[in-house]
C-alpha cells in the first residue's frame, strides 16, 4: 500500500515526503525520501569571455534524483541527473556508468530508421560518454563505493554551440549539488585556433576554419583533469597558450558552480575516504610483478593489445599462486596490482620519456 501525505510545507513546494508502507511480520516500516531543500529552483549564469551566456538550473526537473541541473547554452540545452544506490559495493573499482543521450526529439523530429524509435548509442554519443566519464571519475574520493549512473539528455539544440563541453559543465554542476563526496568541481570549454587567434568555444561553423579542436576539463586549481583534441600544423607554444587560456576561462564556470552548490547542494554523505592498504598483499605484488611490469611497460614493441595481452598474463598468473587463499586477500592483491601499475608507469614517464617510447611504438606498427 502506498499512500502519499502532504507536509505543511508543501505550501512553499520545498519539501515532499514520499512514504511507503509496507506490512511485514515485524510490523510497519516506513521508507521517507526528502526530494527538494528549497523554495524554488536556482539558476546562475555564467558570463563566458566570447560573450555567450551558460545557465545552470536546479531543483526543477527530476528532483527524486540525488542531483539533477540542466545547463542552457544558446538555444542548446542539456538535463543532467545524477543517481546513486545507497548501499555500498565492496569493489575495488568506482562502479560509475555515463549515458549520453541524443535523441532526434531534440531537433523536433522523428527517427527516421524504420521502427520510428531510438535505437542503440550512436558513435558520437559514446565518445561524449567518455569525456564526461574522463572529467568526473578521476575526482571521486577514495573509498566511494556507491553505484551510480549519470545520465546526459539533450533537451534541445541550436546546431551552433556544440553539447559535448556543456554536458561536462551539466555533469560537474550535478554531482556538486548531489549528496555525492568528490573532489570537485571541475569545469570543461573547447579552445579553437582561428586566423592565429585563440577562440573560447568556437561555434561549429567556426570550428571548421579551425587549426585546433581542443577540449578540456580543469579543477579549481587549475590542474588539468582531461584534455582531448586534434590540431593541424599548430605550434607547441600556442598549444600551451590555448591550455592556458582554457584553464584560466575554466574558473568562471567552476565560480558559478560552487555558487549554485552553496545555495542549493544536498549535504554530502560520510565514507572511509582513508584507502584500504595490505602491507602483505602490497609485499607480495612488489616482488612479484614490479620488474615484469617494467618490462612490459618498456617494451617498445607492444602495440596497445599485445601490451594489455602482456599485463592480463602477469595478473592472471599472480592470481594463479593465490589458489586456495582467502577471496578479501586476493581482492587486497589485486587493488595492489593496479596500484603498483600506476606507479610504475608513472615514474617511467619521468624516467624514460614515456611519450617517445609509445612514439617508437606507433611508427613500428605503421611500417609493418
Amino acid at each position: 500500500m502506498v499512500l502519499f501525505r502532504r507536509n505543511r510545507l508543501l505550501n512553499n513546494r520545498s519539501l515532499i515526503l514520499l512514504r511507503l508502507k509496507n506490512h511485514n511480520k515485524n510490523g510497519n516500516t516506513f521508507h521517507v525520501r526528502f526530494v527538494s531543500n528549497n523554495k524554488s529552483p536556482e539558476t546562475v549564469r555564467v558570463q563566458l569571455s566570447n560573450g555567450s551566456t551558460m545557465t545552470l538550473l536546479t531543483g526543477k526537473f527530476a528532483r527524486f534524483t540525488s542531483g539533477s541541473v540542466t545547463a542552457t547554452l544558446g538555444d542548446t540545452s542539456i538535463m543532467t541527473t545524477v543517481v546513486r544506490k545507497n548501499v555500498p559495493l565492496n569493489d575495488s573499482m568506482i562502479p560509475l556508468t555515463v549515458n549520453y543521450r541524443q535523441k532526434a526529439a531534440a531537433i523536433g523530429r522523428i527517427p527516421t530508421n524504420f521502427l520510428r524509435r531510438e535505437m542503440g548509442h550512436t558513435d558520437q554519443e559514446i565518445l561524449t560518454s567518455r569525456i564526461i566519464d574522463r572529467s568526473v571519475r578521476p575526482l571521486l574520493k577514495p573509498g566511494y563505493c556507491y553505484e551510480t549512473q549519470i545520465v546526459c539528455n539533450l533537451l534541445a539544440t541550436d546546431g551552433i554551440n556544440d553539447s559535448d563541453v556543456l554536458s561536462i559543465n551539466a555533469a560537474s554542476a550535478a554531482l556538486s549539488v548531489s549528496d555525492i563526496p568528490w573532489n570537485g568541481p571541475v569545469a570543461a570549454v573547447r579552445i579553437g585556433f582561428i586566423d592565429k587567434r585563440h577562440v573560447i568555444n568556437p561555434t561549429k561553423r567556426e570550428l571548421q576554419h579551425s587549426t585546433l579542436n581542443l577540449v578540456l576539463s580543469c579543477t579549481s586549481k587549475n590542474l588539468v583533469v582531461m584534455i582531448e583534441g586534434s590540431a593541424n600544423d599548430i605550434l607547441e607554444p600556442e598549444l600551451r597558450k590555448a591550455i592556458k587560456l582554457g584553464a584560466r576561462e575554466c574558473q568562471m564556470i567552476i565560480q558559478s558552480i560552487t555558487e549554485l552548490q552553496n545555495k542549493f547542494g544536498k549535504t554530502k554523505i560520510d565514507i572511509d575516504d582513508n584507502e584500504k592498504s595490505d602491507t602483505e598483499a602490497e609485499e607480495f605484488v612488489r616482488n612479484y610483478a614490479e620488474t615484469k611490469l617494467r618490462d612490459v611497460f618498456s617494451c617498445y614493441t607492444h602495440d596497445k593489445i599485445s601490451r594489455d595481452n602482456a599485463i592480463a598474463d602477469v595478473r592472471n598468473g599472480m592470481i594463479e599462486s593465490l589458489t586456495g587463499r582467502d577471496p578479501e586477500y586476493v581482492s587486497n592483491v589485486m587493488r595492489a596490482f593496479n596500484k603498483l601499475s600506476k606507479r610504475i608507469f608513472r615514474t617511467l614517464i619521468f624516467e624514460t620519456n614515456r611519450s617517445q617510447i609509445i612514439l617508437d611504438a606507433m611508427v613500428a606498427s605503421w611500417m609493418i
